[in-house]
């Protein structure tokens, strides 16, 4: 995310909550599982500015994360390094769908937005070295003081 000046901003984590469950089909189509496969779900409210700006829904597939702590409190910021240095799974690409999108009742009561505003919703398939997916990340995002922004090198 950048904010109107330009400058990249880094959001926090703040409520939300972790979890063992099922996939669901489209998740378990995404991550190349079984529908119906374990997996660990992550619920994050992601806040700038101590406003909440990204509700975002992460789901693993939970046999590439044996023993993952379910503690929120002691999930890091950043997931990608905690992959890594907890899993030895780095993540090298991603591929990402953009869509406008109105907010669920979910949306309307973490990011306190009105039914009829418009959201950025990001779907995210990250990858590691061997080309198998890590995660499948939805989230969606308050741009009216923030915009998505992807540099393609």
């Amino acid at each position: 995310l950048y904010d109107a000046s330009g400058r990249r901003v880094y959001p926090l984590s703040r409520t939300g909550d972790i979890r063992s469950d099922r996939a669901e089909e489209n998740e378990a189509a995404a991550m190349n599982i079984e529908a119906g496969s374990e997996v660990i779900r992550i619920h994050r409210i992601r806040v700038l500015d101590d406003q909440p700006v990204i509700n975002e829904q992460i789901v693993l597939p939970a046999f590439r994360f044996p023993h993952f702590n379910l503690d929120l409190k002691r999930l890091p910021n950043t997931l990608y390094e905690h992959y890594h240095q907890k899993f030895g799974i780095f993540v090298v690409r991603a591929t990402e769908n953009l869509e406008a999108v109105r907010p669920d009742a979910s949306d309307q009561k973490f990011l306190h937005v009105e039914a009829d505003e418009p959201l950025l919703e990001v779907q995210r398939r990250a990858f590691d070295v061997q080309d198998n997916v890590v995660e499948f990340r939805r989230s969606r995002i308050v741009t009216k003081r923030h915009h998505y922004q992807i540099d393609l090198r």
